[in-house]
């Protein structure tokens, strides 16, 4: 068996199956709990085969209403359609829960994603532009209504001529620094409480940690970026850059401080001796808001790693007294460092610093992944079972990740 049997404690479903319901491949998997307690899986459709940029390549979700046990039947939440009819890639997708929102109460999910005609090495080689674009749900993930292009809110590139492809493009595409490629977070973003004095100067900020390059750097030398919203999603701004070269495929969480941690697929790792850790930065935050980005990074040697996407997610606050006041916080990625393989779950107690608890969901390949919590506080990991075995779910007790050792009572 390549993962557990299935039992009260640990199940394992199917959810995106490569070749059904129209797309021979699903990758890049994401997934939030939504405003009504229901569960959101987004994926790439990629229609014509596993390529990240051949073809077609739709954001497409699921939606479970009994916490991952059964999932309904795909959905394309965004396409990228010229204006000529071709359709070519819309991907990446980073959803996100807006739960303190007035005029939403029960809440509002939204989604950051790209659009492109083009590879990433012709991106970065200085052809194309590879926009960001966001879409919205009110109704819990049933429909999907107000698509904006935020290229310029949140990506700075140096594409003037791409008025005449993007009517809306306008001269909105000519920054000096020449930004290339854009991804958001690969999995969720977050929305900030503020830390546990819930500072107002961040609370309720839509929280994205994203990648970039500038130039003509390639994709393995691109830099960690933070953009927010403070408006529930209506204006994005960007926050600042990270002068590390080398991070990719960040995903964020904030610690009780208030601060953000940052663990990302990390390309300057020792790679000629074959040994790969994580990447992990800590950016704080001033009394105004403002964000201090990180000028240096940390290999984080409790997370090994085969260079590949990587989810975290707070699972508790130590001010929480119904969950024993301990601050618990989430890790998954394949945990080794030669194949993507070995599909791991880690707990931490001490804000990130160290991972004494670890358990292995699935021994055989696995991929991207992106971990949530369910209403119930059962654990949730969304993943891929190598880059072409399509995507599942795994749904399991604190108590099944820590062999008995953790409760939320305790």
């Amino acid at each position: 068996m390549s993962q557990p049997q299935n039992d009260a404690d640990f199940s394992l479903q199917p959810v995106f199956v490569n070749g059904r319901e129209g797309y021979a491949c699903y990758r890049i998997p994401s997934i939030i709990r939504l405003g009504n307690g229901n569960l959101l899986a987004v994926a790439e459709g990629r229609l014509a085969n596993c390529g990240d940029h051949n073809g077609i390549i739709r954001v497409v979700g699921k939606i479970s209403q009994d916490r991952g046990r059964t999932w309904g039947g795909v959905f394309t939440i965004a396409r990228n359609i010229l204006p000529d009819g071709t359709e070519h890639v819309a991907q990446n997708p980073a959803p996100a829960l807006d739960m303190m929102d007035p005029d939403n109460a029960q809440g509002r999910a939204i989604i950051i994603y790209n659009k492109t005609e083009f590879g990433e090495q012709f991106i970065t080689g200085g052809s194309g532009v590879r926009r960001a674009c966001s879409i919205e749900s009110f109704d819990h993930g049933r429909s999907w209504v107000n698509e904006r292009d935020i290229t310029t809110e949140v990506h700075k590139p140096l594409k003037p001529t791409y008025t005449a492809v993007y009517a809306d493009a306008a001269e909105r595409y000519q920054h000096p620094e020449d930004w290339r490629m854009n991804f958001p977070a690969t999995g969720h973003g977050i929305q900030l409480r503020g830390g546990l004095r819930n500072s107002p100067a961040t609370r309720g900020r839509l929280f994205y940690c994203a990648k970039l390059t500038k130039g003509d750097r390639s994709v393995r030398h691109g830099q960690n970026y933070a953009y927010w919203s403070e408006d529930h999603g209506r204006s994005w701004t960007i926050g600042g850059v990270s002068a590390v070269l080398g991070s990719s495929e960040a995903m964020a969480v904030e610690l009780e401080s208030g601060d953000i941690m940052v663990n990302f697929r990390n390309n300057t790792g020792a790679a000629g001796a074959g040994v790969h850790w994580r990447g992990v930065m800590i950016h704080q935050f001033d009394e105004d808001g403002n964000i201090l980005m990180a000028a240096t990074h940390r290999d984080d040697e409790g997370l090994p790693d085969p260079i590949v996407q990587g989810s975290i997610q707070r699972y508790t606050w130590s001010d929480e007294a119904e969950y024993g006041n301990k601050s618990r916080i989430l890790f998954s990625n394949p945990a080794s460092q030669r194949a993507r393989e070995k599909m791991t779950v880690r707990l931490s107690y001490d804000e990130g610093r160290t991972w004494p608890v670890a358990k292995l969901v699935d021994s055989g390949p696995s991929a991207y992944g992106d971990l949530t919590v369910l209403d119930d506080m059962r654990i949730g990991l969304l993943y891929e079972r190598g880059n072409q075995g399509g995507i599942v779910f795994a749904r399991f007790t604190l108590d099944w990740l820590s062999a008995g050792q953790d409760s939320l009572s305790g």
